[in-house]
């Protein structure tokens, strides 16, 4: 089996794994799959959602912090994380860092102002 071939059987078995709610092992499986290509955009992604669902939050949040500092060039991902990362703030209740991230990044909107404000 080659590099590729085991990727994606990582990844498959870790997306059924999701799926059928097992987080814990769905993690391990992309975890081993990350050694294989650690910048897979969409692979990245579904590792932080699979921390997030074990509210494993801390540790979402530094990988999104992580693939920020790495995917600058990416304006897409980039994005993507920005808004995953205050996410991830305003559920781990850092309401003051979260404000000021998405002030940083001239994302506040009414919706997000109030919540805080709460």
């Amino acid at each position: 089996m080659n590099k590729e071939q085991e990727f994606n059987r990582y990844v498959s078995r870790g997306d059924y794994l999701f799926d059928q709610h097992e987080y814990e092992q769905a993690l391990l499986k992309y975890k081993r799959a990350l050694k294989l290509k650690p910048m897979d955009k969409e692979l990245n992604q579904k590792y932080i959602k699979t921390l997030t669902m074990l509210e494993k939050l801390s540790k979402a949040e530094t990988e999104v912090r992580i693939l920020l500092k790495e995917s600058e060039r990416d304006n897409d991902l980039t994005l993507k994380l920005k808004f995953e990362l205050g996410d991830l703030l305003i559920e781990q209740k850092k309401y003051k860092e979260a404000k000021e991230h998405f002030r940083k990044e001239n994302k506040i909107n009414s919706v997000f102002q109030s919540y805080c404000e709460n």
